[in-house]
């Protein structure tokens, strides 16, 4: 099993006779990795909310992993180069079907016409958390990063919702 669950045939992303990612300092030890990628994908979410980061378009998703992964992998904001799987506890240790490599940006590109311009601020709340859920889901099951898609797609939501929804009385 590859680091952080996921699978792959031939993993570019992690050294050589190991499950640990390539990462900017080299280590090569899970542990002292996530202990790092932790703190530096916090405190650049908080570098993120002190600059009012804003949301214009769905592939801000890229931007927003790279704000987020880039102290911590080269790769940081670029979609992934292979195809992956990741044993889901929830699914009995099946995968969900993620984007196929090659079709990464386009699949964004039609998540994003189907979803960004709706008239958000016009949804009922119970409307505006069907619909947010939809989009927010369709982005995380095309899985655009080999590492890091929940935690971007989870601030990418935060910002989206804090910029786009404004609920109607």
């Amino acid at each position: 099993m590859q680091s952080k669950g996921l699978l792959s045939m031939s993993d570019p992303y992690v050294y050589e006779f190991s499950s640990v990612l390539k990462n900017v300092l080299d280590l090569q030890n899970d542990e002292d990795l996530d202990a790092y990628e932790n703190t530096v994908v916090n405190l650049a979410l908080l570098k993120l909310l002190k600059e009012d980061y804003q949301i214009l378009h769905t592939n801000q998703l890229f931007d927003t992993h790279q704000s987020l992964f880039k102290d911590v992998y080269a790769w940081a904001g670029k979609p992934r180069t292979i195809n992956i799987e990741k044993s889901e506890q929830i699914l009995n240790g099946i995968s969900v079907v993620y984007e196929d490599k090659a079709s990464i940006l386009s699949a964004i590109t039609n998540v994003h016409n189907q979803y960004f311009n709706k008239k958000w601020g016009t949804f009922s709340e119970t409307s505006f958390v069907y619909e947010v859920t939809r989009y927010m889901s369709a982005l995380w099951q095309i899985h655009p990063f080999r590492e890091g898609n929940t935690r971007t797609v989870t601030t990418y939501l935060y910002f989206f919702c804090s910029e786009i929804w404004i609920p109607t009385q």
